[in-house]
């Protein structure tokens, strides 16, 4: 690090930020956060040359369990104010006069528009990223924003007796799914940031400047087309377009209460669309619909009937099978038996819902959730003789 000319750098930074009233600072390199925790005349120098301006942080290191990230650089300049935010699972620490309004906007997810990252973006703030790795924290707000599909949504409830936060707090984290790795390296940077962003390498490390909101833009351009743009290794099983399940069918649901629960699925706004009997299984099928997805109540019409052990020996386990539309059952049977599973007993069911036929998964490989498959075959569809019966195997 003795070998950095902090003069400049310093210089250099401001011919990126000279016109910001936010300035975004991202710092990982180890090195270089050490040196400015140790070196006093370094130190100062660079936090006095930003005194200017509100400088907003990232402390990117409190997710890796290392408390000694930028924030605990600004804390060691006198004249420094910190403003952390209590309970949040990103740490912000901010000083300078818009402190009070990049921190103090009650953001739900720490990366949605009430953030200080998007309120720094809406305030044209320039973004400053030191370290080849520094670009990887922007990576949760861009794929927050992109609703990428290799995360999803936790809730977490901070506070308590317990906590150093006064009250309870509720919030949400954009989590990367189990398996999943993301990284951002400054040559990626290079390749998308635009005209408006300077890269250089001082003395071997790696230094950005540009505005943050120009960043934004073109990097949900990017992953408007490709969504595991930051993903490490691309998912090649992904469901695609390829993929046979086209939609959630219905829910299933066995009671002798089915009275009481048919009530309440008209009080909840439902309605009858489609009744019929099944008569190789034993049941009457009736659908009660909502504007995404259907109920279905299924009642024995025999005491043999596929249903009748259900129907008694559970009454307070209505739900009986969840069923999801395939293109074809042909291509949905043989895209599950590729993957080890098999329908109960190979018979295909004619549905009361006009041309539509189902199958069942045996429930033995789905861990006893018992699974329909469900097709509309339309103009192809045959009630009896030709190719197709009421009752055919796969």
């Amino acid at each position: 690090m003795s070998k950095i000319d902090y003069t400049s750098l310093i210089n250099y930074l401001h011919t990126g930020i000279q016109e910001s009233e936010i300035l975004v600072l991202i710092i990982t390199d180890r090195a270089l956060l050490s040196y400015l925790r140790t070196n006093e005349d370094a130190r100062e120098a660079l936090l006095r040359s930003l005194e200017w301006t509100t400088v907003l942080t990232i402390d990117c290191s409190a997710n890796d369990g290392d408390n000694e990230g930028i924030a605990s650089v600004l804390a060691t300049a006198s004249w420094v104010k910190l403003q952390p935010r209590c309970g949040a699972h990103v740490v912000w620490t901010a000083c300078g006069p818009l402190a009070d309004y990049l921190l103090n906007a009650d953001s739900v997810t720490g990366y949605d528009e009430r953030s200080p990252l998007s309120r720094a973006a809406g305030r044209e703030a320039s973004l400053v990223l030191i370290g080849d790795d520094s670009a990887a924290a922007l990576i949760p707000w861009f794929e927050e924003e992109a609703e990428v599909p290799h995360r999803f949504w936790k809730k977490y409830e901070v506070g308590g007796e317990d906590s150093e936060c006064a009250g309870r707090a509720v919030g949400f984290r954009f989590e990367l799914l189990e398996g999943k790795r993301v990284k951002f390296s400054m040559e990626a940077l290079a390749g998308i940031a635009g005209d408006s962003w300077s890269l250089r390498n001082l003395a071997g490390l790696s230094v950005a400047v540009g505005p943050l909101a120009g960043l934004r833009e073109n990097v949900h351009s990017v992953l408007a087309a490709t969504p595991d743009y930051f993903l490490e290794k691309p998912d090649e099983d992904s469901a695609s377009a390829d993929h046979p399940i086209l939609r959630l069918d219905h829910i299933g649901i066995v009671s002798k209460y089915e009275m009481k629960i048919r009530k309440l699925l008209g009080l909840l706004g439902a309605r009858i669309a489609y009744e019929g009997v099944v008569e190789a299984i034993g049941v009457n099928c009736q659908y009660h619909v909502y504007e995404n997805v259907d109920v279905e109540i299924v009642s024995p019409i025999r005491e043999n009937s596929i249903v009748s052990a259900h129907q008694q020996k559970l009454p307070f386990n209505p739900i009986h099978h969840i069923a999801f539309e395939v293109r074809s059952l042909e291509e949905g049977v043989a895209y599950f038996r590729d993957l080890g599973y098999h329908p109960i007993d190979g018979r295909v069911l004619l549905a009361p819902k006009p041309y539509h036929r189902v199958v069942f998964l045996s429930p033995v490989q789905t861990g006893g959730l018992l699974i329909e498959l469900v097709a509309d075959e339309g103009k192809d569809f045959q009630v009896y003789g030709g190719e197709k019966e009421d009752t055919w195997t796969l």
